[in-house]
């Protein structure tokens, strides 16, 4: 019996994170939030991501990292535009359809710049983005089209059948008109041979 296929990867995938903590020897920064990323292409599409901690480590607390500068196969780099600290996340196995352990953070703020001693917690995928109301949009627009054309060619195929029922209709009644007319003429014509043969007869006696 041959293995089964791996299943296939839903893209893009928005990861949980879930219990993720970083801890230096300054303290100890807390992670939350989610991020989107595409498994097929390596693209990190948004990041939500709110880290806490003391301000020894960070910039802000709360920090929000919400800028995506970029990804790799087990990793993702992002940005807070208000303060401008970088956070790398590397996780222990390539990102897809399951629970991946965190397994470095590095943040680079103004205070601090180093990866941490230790780390815990995990990236869980959670569910695929649900379609733009553009895409929703588009989809329906489309759709509209094609019931559009599809009525529009079944009335000039009935408007056609009709124009050709209707030329057989006329060229059927002339027909009958001229096979009415030809008999009329030749009783005209019966009738005219009767009276000559008649008058013959008269002047013969």
């Amino acid at each position: 019996m041959s293995p089964r296929p791996p299943p296939a990867t839903a893209t893009p995938i928005v990861y949980d994170l879930s219990g993720v903590t970083a801890t230096i020897p300054a303290g100890t920064v807390t992670l939350t939030g989610t991020f989107t990323f595409d498994p097929s292409t390596t693209t990190l599409d948004s990041t939500n991501i709110t880290a806490t901690g003391p301000l020894t480590i960070l910039t802000a607390s709360p920090d929000i990292f919400d800028f995506p500068e970029g990804a790799f196969s087990n990793g993702i780099l992002t940005a807070a535009i208000s303060t401008r600290d970088d956070l790398e996340i590397t996780f222990s196995s390539t990102l897809g359809l399951t629970a991946d352990p965190i397994e470095r953070v590095r943040l680079d703020t103004a205070p601090f710049a180093g990866t941490t001693v230790d780390v815990t917690g995990d990236a869980v995928p959670t569910a695929t983005p649900e379609p733009s109301a553009l895409a929703l949009l588009s989809a329906a627009l489309g759709l509209f089209l094609i019931v559009q054309r599809a009525s529009r060619r079944v009335r000039q195929t009935t408007s056609s059948s009709t124009r050709r029922g209707l030329t057989l209709d006329r060229s059927y009644g002339d027909t009958i008109l001229n096979w009415q007319r030809a008999g009329r003429a030749r009783c005209r014509g019966d009738g005219a041979i009767g009276e000559g043969g008649g008058a013959r007869g008269a002047a013969s006696m």
